[in-house]
């Protein structure tokens, strides 16, 4: 079976990872990002910074070296690991400010 298509024993539950590194959206996002920052910048026309900061969220999102959590199922014990979305990644980094 792929990567985080396994079945638990009990056969209730099923999980398959999100794999957003190959998507065609992100692959070129990831790609043409750096160029299409520097025209603007060129052009004297930058990027807001939040426009930026979504940009860089958006290429870390189920991105399992930027954040994940390991589960494991109480009935047979099988391990998972699930990746972050950005928007909890930043709800976690807020919490931990205050």
């Amino acid at each position: 079976m792929p990567l985080g298509m396994e079945i638990c024993s009990t056969k209730q539950f099923t999980y398959a990872r999100r794999r957003p590194e190959l998507i065609p959206c992100f692959k070129i996002v990831k790609e043409y990002l750096s160029t299409y920052i520097a025209e603007r910048e060129a052009e004297h026309r930058p990027l807001p910074e939040y426009v930026l900061k979504e940009f860089e969220a958006f290429l870390k999102c189920g991105i399992l070296p930027y954040g994940f959590i390991r589960l494991k199922c109480i009935s047979c014990h099988a391990e998972q690991v699930v990746a972050f979305k950005h928007r909890i990644e930043a709800a976690i980094a807020r919490s931990t400010k205050k």
